[in-house]
C-alpha cells in the first residue's frame, strides 16, 4: 500500500491509508467475531488506544503542510524494502529448518 501511494501528495497518501485501515480493521473484526475469537477484552484494550489513535490524527494534520515528498518517499521505500528483505530471509531459513 505504501508503494503505490509513494507518489501521491501528503493529504491523498493519508486520506488512502486512513480508508484502508478503517476497512481492513472492520473485516478482520467481522472474520474474528465470526469465529469466536473476538471476546470483550479486545474490544475495551481497542478503546483504550482510542486516545492516541485520536491524538496521532490531529498531530498528522498539522505537520502535513511541513513534511518534505521526496524524504518522505524515499524513506517509505527504504523501509519497504528493508521489510521485503527481512521477510525474504525469515521464509529461506524457514524452509531450510
Amino acid at each position: 500500500m505504501a508503494i503505490l501511494l509513494a507518489g501521491k501528495d501528503a493529504s491523498q497518501f493519508r486520506a488512502a491509508l486512513s480508508a484502508f485501515f478503517i476497512f481492513s480493521s472492520a473485516i478482520a473484526m467481522g472474520i474474528l467475531a465470526i469465529t469466536g475469537l473476538l471476546e470483550i477484552k479486545h474490544l475495551w484494550l481497542s478503546l483504550m488506544l482510542l486516545p492516541s489513535v485520536i491524538l496521532g490524527y490531529l498531530v498528522a494534520g498539522r505537520l502535513v503542510g511541513r513534511v518534505d515528498k521526496d524524504k518522505t518517499k524515499m524513506a517509505t521505500l527504504i523501509l519497504c524494502s528493508i521489510s521485503a528483505l527481512v521477510l525474504t530471509v525469515k521464509s529461506v531459513i524457514e524452509l531450510l529448518a
